[in-house]
């Protein structure tokens, strides 16, 4: 079965179409022909249902704002289920992407890779671990960083934490 939507506002156009039960791709066209500058942006996603809990999504994102370009590339894959929340994802942005309703805003050439879990063990207590790693490709900078932590419940007001965090 085929479902589609389409929202249209001024310069904004933004559409879906479900692929049966599983797949859903979309697009995004928007423009804005502001006085200061012309600023311009053209995606395409796609999510798909892997299994019970689990679903992958990409997006790949062009901007063109005062005649320079840009693009940008997200993948993503989550899992849900009773015992277990994890996400692990990349993104990379070259030095012309801008799209400030973005939450990864691109300052010059950007790469970002990392993930997150939590892990149910008992009753109150939780395995959490993350790790990122961020690039500033223009500056030659890197930022890296995990931690893995143990959360117990103790009441619905009192939740402690222990565990190790690395940063570089």
């Amino acid at each position: 079965v085929a479902r589609a939507h389409l929202y249209h506002a001024g310069e904004l156009v933004d559409g879906a179409l479900r692929l049966g039960n599983r797949v859903e791709v979309g697009g995004t066209f928007a423009k804005d022909e502001g006085p200061s500058s012309e600023h311009q942006l053209v995606g395409i996603n796609a999510t798909a249902k892997l299994g019970s809990g689990t679903m992958v999504m990409a997006e790949v994102a062009r901007t063109e704002v005062a005649g320079t370009t840009g693009g940008a590339e997200r993948v993503e894959v989550r899992h849900q289920s009773a015992e277990l929340d994890a996400r692990v994802f990349a993104v990379r942005s070259d030095a012309g992407f801008v799209n400030p309703s973005s939450v990864f805003q691109s300052s010059g050439a950007r790469r970002e890779f990392g993930g997150r879990f939590s892990r149910q063990l008992a009753a109150g207590t939780r395995l959490v671990g993350e790790a990122l790693h961020s690039e500033l490709v223009a500056y030659d900078q890197r930022r890296q960083g995990a931690m893995l932590s143990i959360e117990q419940q103790f009441t619905a007001a009192l939740r402690g934490e222990f565990g190790y965090r690395y940063a570089r």
